[in-house]
């Protein structure tokens, strides 16, 4: 029997080195019905799968440049599968005739050890979330519809916030490299999607000053704000963004609504 998906991005199986081509974008939690609506009548004739996920993120802090990231994520609805081990590559968001964003993905599976494996090759747990939501498939297209919530206790993912009054949803496709054809693709699908949610393209560095400029905007004592900033990122979002802190802001304005996002 095939084991259920443990990722919200697609997994490989073994060790083959892929690129993940992959669009984004968020609903507000009282639209999730029409998306999913809309997504059980665009994609396969097939039931969307359901998953609850908790994932940890591990960093290899070295003398220079950035540390090394990877994230380790686990079924919490079917705890005897195995672990999955991920490495995201940087994305590179500057060809601007792609209308997805590309990057490096390896995916292998691991067994239940991984944790402790990890800690003693030196990497230390940064931080840990749980996702649960939908999975739909058309084709080798993969959209993903899910919900983040942060781990109140360490360690307890009974205990858990909702980071956001929105839903994730990523638009993906893994293929060799030089399969640029596949942006394409998912460029139309995507369009079906419109208005319910908008997919992109996401530049971090672009969202990062986005973010931080309408969050001052939006806050009477913007000055208040400046030195939570710097507050302890508790989480990470598909690689992409650190969550540093949540805000109450009007829908729409960020790509989750209430956060605030900074660069990894």
């Amino acid at each position: 029997m095939e084991a259920p998906p443990v990722s919200v991005l697609p997994i490989t199986g073994g060790t083959i080195n892929m690129m993940e081509y992959l669009l984004q974008g968020s609903v507000l939690d009282q639209a999730l019905e029409s998306l999913l609506h809309r997504l059980r009548g665009l994609c396969d004739n097939m039931e969307p799968e359901t998953f609850a996920d908790h994932e940890l993120v591990y960093l290899l802090k070295g003398q220079q440049g950035n540390p090394f990231l990877l994230r380790a994520r686990r079924s919490l609805s079917h705890p005897t599968v195995p672990w999955h081990l991920r490495y995201l590559g940087q994305p590179e968001v500057g060809d601007k005739s792609r209308h997805a964003l590309v990057r490096n993905c390896v995916d292998v599976a691991a067994s239940h050890s991984l944790p402790d494996f990890l800690n003693e090759m030196g990497f230390r747990m940064d931080h840990e979330f749980v996702a649960k939501g939908h999975i739909f498939r058309r084709g080798v297209l993969k959209v993903v519809v899910s919900k983040l919530s942060r781990i109140l206790v360490p360690g307890n993912t009974e205990n858990t916030e909702p980071l956001s009054l929105s839903y994730l949803v990523e638009l993906s496709v893994l293929a060799p490299a030089g399969q640029d054809t596949m942006s394409e693709d998912m460029r139309s699908f995507a369009e079906q999607l419109k208005p319910l949610v908008h997919l992109e393209k996401i530049d971090p560095k672009r969202h990062m000053h986005k973010a931080c400029l309408v969050l001052l905007w939006s806050s009477p004592q913007p000055s208040l704000l400046l030195p939570r900033l710097r507050l302890k990122w508790f989480a990470v979002l598909n690689g992409l963004f650190k969550i540093s802190h949540r805000e109450r802001l009007k829908p729409g304005l960020l790509p989750l609504e209430c956060l605030v996002w900074g660069p990894v």
